[in-house]
């Protein structure tokens, strides 16, 4: 299967409403790891970047860690993903729509 372009992370980053992640696995050379993407809720205010990037081996580990990378340029952390020939994962389902 093709990996992800950076495009079209690029594409999707700049169409995150507050609120949603972006989420995809990398490739087992690039550690088989999580990769969550999502607007900084304290963004516009002073020194704080647009888009977090959190990284971790489980989809729970991403969550609790720090962001591993920041930026206002969706295109820099696309980049960052897209070298390590990244697949999306599956959606969440809420409880609302599990029931």
């Amino acid at each position: 299967m093709d990996p992800i372009s950076r495009d079209e992370i690029t594409k999707r980053l700049e169409a995150l409403k507050p609120g949603e992640k972006l989420r995809m696995r990398t490739s087992p050379t690039f550690g088989d790891m999580t990769v969550i993407f999502e607007l900084n809720p304290a963004w516009p205010n002073k020194h704080q970047k647009k888009f977090l990037l959190r990284a971790g081996k489980t989809e729970a580990a991403a969550r609790k860690e720090k962001p591993f990378n920041q930026s206002d340029k969706a295109r820099k952390l696309a980049g960052w993903a897209a070298d390590r020939w990244p697949q999306w994962l599956p959606a969440e389902t809420t409880t609302e729509e599990a029931a």
